[in-house]
């Protein structure tokens, strides 16, 4: 539904990008987080969107979406539910590995 539903067990890109940045039309950055982070740690939240006005480093959406595009756009662009883009993105490394060829020195597969 698009919110957490239980904060303590929230998803690894929550907790990876509590505090990131997503770029307006103009460019500039605005910190892009959950309701739950912008009301319950206002403090932190204001504290946070003050030091990116002044030009600290924070990771940007759009520069990951860049980097995924890179690598596979096909996948970059189709747009999942967390859980279920899990599922293309293990087979598509399971694929890799499973066709890719062998090391040198380790000869043929069994």
């Amino acid at each position: 539904m698009g919110s957490c539903s239980d904060y303590r067990y929230r998803g690894l890109i929550c907790r990876l990008f509590g505090y990131a940045a997503s770029k307006d039309k103009y460019g500039q950055l605005h910190l892009a987080t959950c309701k739950i982070i912008k009301e319950g740690q206002q403090e932190n939240y204001n504290t946070a969107e003050e030091a990116i006005s002044k030009g600290l480093y924070v990771p940007v959406f759009t520069d990951y979406y860049m980097q995924l595009s890179q690598i596979d756009n096909r996948l970059a662009t189709t747009l999942l539910p967390i859980n279920q883009a899990l599922a293309p993105a293990i087979e598509e490394v399971l694929h890799y590995y499973a066709y890719r060829p062998l090391p040198n020195g380790l000869g043929k597969s069994a």
